[in-house]
């Protein structure tokens, strides 16, 4: 199962696949069959929430399919070599590419590709290897205990006035753990960025916000202060928790980083 997330509501479904025999296919091989080859245009196959015991191939002749699930949520979701992207632009305010509270997931060499909010990484325990993420503000927020490991992030040109902020965490107790580390992981600007944008390594959402970025390479567009308050409420900068250990790059000079 699988979530993607196309601006602000669904688009109009060419088929639909549903275990409990209320779509047009139960299994998601035979919606992929009737497919058109070679379609210069997408065709959307709507996924029902359920477990699809099969091996799903997608050939080259089957162009410009996209699958679009109800949410993940059902532990131990895997992805590999799958591009979530909403298309909602820069203007449009929150744009998720994927929303994930699978506890157990892990993602290889996946790209999610938005502008605000662009992965929202809810609850559980996740895992992210080699994958590249694009966006501008909250490109990663969420309260899950979450890994991301050789990947990059990738920040856009935000709406004017704006700065960019790679995450914002959301633990708003002590009486569990979350939160986001990123492991040699890149943090640079994507192509359309202007020169002058602030970036931020984050914010926090809630008052126990936990980050912690190591071994990374930071580029230049890392504001020297490194981190940024949520608002004008300064009460969470005592209760949050965010670190930076052996990175480096021209972004990972820590000598004016906010205390």
């Amino acid at each position: 199962m699988w979530s993607v997330l196309q601006g602000k509501s669904d688009p109009e479904f060419n088929t639909n696949v549903a275990l409990d025999g209320s779509g047009d296919f139960n299994n998601i091989s035979n919606a992929v069959n009737v497919a058109p080859n070679y379609s210069k245009q997408k065709y959307y196959i709507k996924i029902k929430a359920g477990t699809y015991n099969e091996h799903v191939f997608i050939g080259r002749e089957k162009t410009n399919i996209a699958f679009i699930g109800e949410d993940i949520r059902g532990d131990g979701f895997i992805a590999k070599h799958i591009t979530f992207r909403n298309s909602a632009g820069q203007t449009n305010g929150q744009a998720v590419a994927m929303k994930c509270s699978s506890s157990f997931s892990a993602l290889y060499r996946c790209r999610f590709d938005a502008y605000q909010d662009t992965l929202y990484v809810q609850t559980g325990i996740q895992f992210y290897r080699e994958c590249e993420v694009f966006g501008t503000i909250d490109i990663i927020f969420g309260d899950a205990t979450v890994v991301f490991q050789n990947c990059g992030v990738y920040v856009y040109n935000p709406g004017k006035g704006h700065s960019n902020v790679i995450t914002a965490q959301g633990r708003s107790s002590t009486k569990y753990v979350s939160g986001i580390s990123l492991h040699n992981c890149t943090i640079k600007a994507a192509n359309d960025l202007n020169p002058g944008v602030r970036t931020y390594l984050g914010r926090p959402w809630r008052p126990f916000s936990t980050v912690v970025i190591m071994q990374s390479c930071l580029g230049d567009i890392v504001d020297p202060e490194g981190w940024h308050r949520w608002d004008n409420n300064t009460s969470t900068l005592a209760t949050l928790y965010y670190g930076e250990y052996q990175n480096n790059g021209p972004g990972s000079n820590i000598s004016k980083r906010v205390r």
